[in-house]
């Protein structure tokens, strides 16, 4: 099987991997805290790697943030499911913007639970009893968590067919994409005007966790017990994606990184 597998580019699979990274980021951050913070008569003080400082804070932007990632999310299965119109790389930059941003969104929902940490702990802080909302969380966040998995999986297979199980490949359309977000997002963390050791436990968290996850994307095709398809697609090589994964990484790491706004 792994013979028959097609050839990945490497370097354009690297490059979508920042892409759809960054992506998810922003929309965390600028699109969803940013644009609710502006909406809601606040005004954007920080911008930064993995966090946003809004001159007015309130639920409906603290939540913004994590809604905005499960709904970019949500929207990237829904093309994928509809159409296979757009090409391979298109189509595996979609599956990774359904990869950080459910996967990611899923998480942040246990760690928050867990360690009384970042937008979640802001929005269930004032409930009671704190301990069983808590706890809430962590469940809500598994189960979330695991049926992204599931279509996440489901959709890894549409695209590669049984060739995308097989180890070589699925480790390269997994990890590798995971590795060179992890890279980009550290080396923008290490310029963060916040915290280093908080900024980059969270660059690892948002990259090399959700990469971690999907190799249990072959174990979950077996129990899903699916069918090959014929349309297959691979990653090709692109100038234009390398370009424009150049730019998008430079841009989040020199510009994003040392924080765009006031750091008083």
């Amino acid at each position: 099987m792994a013979a028959d597998a097609p050839r990945d580019s490497a370097l354009v699979v690297l490059g979508l991997g920042v892409v759809a990274y960054v992506a998810a980021t922003m929309l965390h951050e600028a699109l969803g805290h940013g644009l609710v913070c502006l909406a809601t008569g606040g005004r954007v003080t920080l911008l930064y790697p993995l966090g946003m400082r809004c001159s007015v804070v309130g639920p409906l932007m603290v939540a913004a943030g994590p809604a905005t990632n499960l709904v970019a999310g949500a929207l990237c299965w829904f093309v994928l499911a509809k159409t296979n119109a757009f090409g391979g790389n298109a189509r595996y930059l979609l599956w990774l913007g359904m990869v950080f941003n459910l996967l990611v969104a899923a998480g942040y929902i246990a760690v928050g639970g867990l360690l009384n940490f970042g937008d979640w702990a802001y929005l269930i802080g004032g409930l009671q009893p704190p301990v069983a909302w808590r706890i809430a969380t962590v469940v809500v966040a598994a189960a979330l968590y695991y049926g992204s998995l599931r279509i996440i999986a489901a959709e890894y297979y549409r695209f590669t067919g049984p060739s995308g199980i097989s180890p070589p490949r699925l480790y390269r359309l997994t990890l590798w994409p995971a590795a060179a977000a992890a890279v980009v997002s550290c080396a923008a963390a290490a310029l963060s005007p916040t915290a280093k050791p908080i900024a980059l436990e969270l660059a690892v968290a948002t990259t090399l966790v959700p990469g971690l996850s999907l190799l249990a994307v072959a174990d979950l095709l077996v129990s899903m017990r699916r069918k090959p398809v014929p349309e297959q697609a691979r990653v090709t090589w692109s100038i234009a994606w390398l370009a424009v994964a150049l730019v998008v990484g430079v841009v989040f790491v020199a510009v994003v990184g040392p924080g765009i706004g006031s750091r008083g």
